[in-house]
């Protein structure tokens, strides 16, 4: 659906990374140079707030509102594991991609939000979604 948008989970970043400005709100130039996305350094465009929704197990929708990056040119958001460790979370893979427990449970909430793995990219995703999605009550 348009309203998601996915996020490569990386244990190599140490920040936010979109490759859709339009996630920012209220986006600031951004003075971050990225040098490990390629052979030559990349200069970000923004700094802003990523407002928008996790998915529990269960399907309810949980709020966040972290701080990220938008790097022009770039195809791949990345979701920053230390990150998100600094901030409390604890993010978990154990087991099988298919039917181990691999996410994120929330600081505070307790509140466990599956990553979803890819075997074609043989890579884990976290779903986010838009703002300007429905949320169920």
């Amino acid at each position: 659906s348009s309203d998601v948008h996915y996020f490569v989970v990386d244990s190599g970043s140490n920040m936010i990374f979109v490759s859709d400005r339009a996630l920012l709100h209220d986006p600031v130039p951004s003075s971050v140079t990225v040098t490990a996305l390629g052979p030559n350094p990349l200069q970000a465009e923004s700094d802003g707030r990523l407002i928008g929704y996790l998915q529990d197990e269960s399907g309810q929708r949980h709020g966040m509102d972290g701080q990220a990056t938008y790097i022009p040119g770039t195809q791949t958001s990345l979701f920053s594991v230390s990150r998100a460790s600094r901030l409390g979370h604890s993010v978990v893979h154990e087991g099988h991609p298919r039917t181990g427990r691999h996410g994120m449970t929330l600081a505070g909430s307790g509140v466990f939000i599956p990553f979803v793995w890819s075997d074609t990219a043989r890579l884990w995703f976290l779903p986010f979604y838009r703002r300007s999605s429905r949320v169920r009550q």
